[in-house]
């Protein structure tokens, strides 16, 4: 196969998160009935798996547990 995409480059063994960027996702709705919480948690999670070094998670306080617990690995912002 010659027209492959290159593979991405080898992190640094001595990086930290702080190292591989900071995503900062935005989102929810507390409101009822339609409480929104997994897009902005599932944005966050997928960020931290394709190879951001921290993600975090500014939602409304009512539901930023909720999104924390579908993305325990990031950091969250009571909005």
């Amino acid at each position: 196969m010659t027209d492959a995409l290159p593979t991405l480059p080898d992190r640094a063994v001595d990086g930290h998160k702080g190292t591989f960027g900071t995503v900062m996702v935005i989102g929810g709705q507390a409101a009822m009935p339609r409480m929104m919480i997994g897009g902005p948690a599932f944005t966050a999670l997928a960020s931290l798996r394709c190879g951001a070094g921290l993600a975090v998670l500014a939602m409304p306080a009512p539901i930023l547990h909720d999104g924390l617990t579908i993305a325990p690995s990031a950091t969250g912002v009571a909005l």
